[in-house]
């Protein structure tokens, strides 16, 4: 059985990633990682929080805009890039469409 690892980090006044929480889960399921967010949000003050960034996006983003209604919820740009990097080739793009894509991302 895969499992799936969740982490919570804050950025420290230093610009650097602290983990504040870990998750392990059976599935990535919205329901596993809302009880993940309320309990974490029980137990530490989320007042000052505005942005929060996830990583998959849209099961992550729902839950934060349901758990966290005064953050803003974002995606990683470099999970973005990733996602994006993959699709181009893996699709069937000509070659001329992956260097137009790649000309874009610059």
């Amino acid at each position: 059985m895969r499992y799936v690892l969740m982490t919570l980090l804050v950025e420290d006044g230093n610009g650097v990633g602290r983990p504040v929480a870990f998750a392990v889960m059976s599935r990535d399921d919205p329901t596993l990682v809302e009880q993940f967010m309320n309990f974490f949000s029980e137990h530490n003050s989320m007042q000052m929080t505005e942005v929060l960034i996830t990583v998959k996006g849209v099961i992550e983003m729902n839950v934060v805009r349901k758990c966290w209604p005064n953050c803003r919820p974002l995606i990683c740009h470099f999970h973005i890039m990733s996602s994006l990097d993959q699709y181009v080739s893996s699709s069937e793009f000509s070659t001329d469409d992956r260097k137009h894509c790649n000309e874009v991302r610059v």
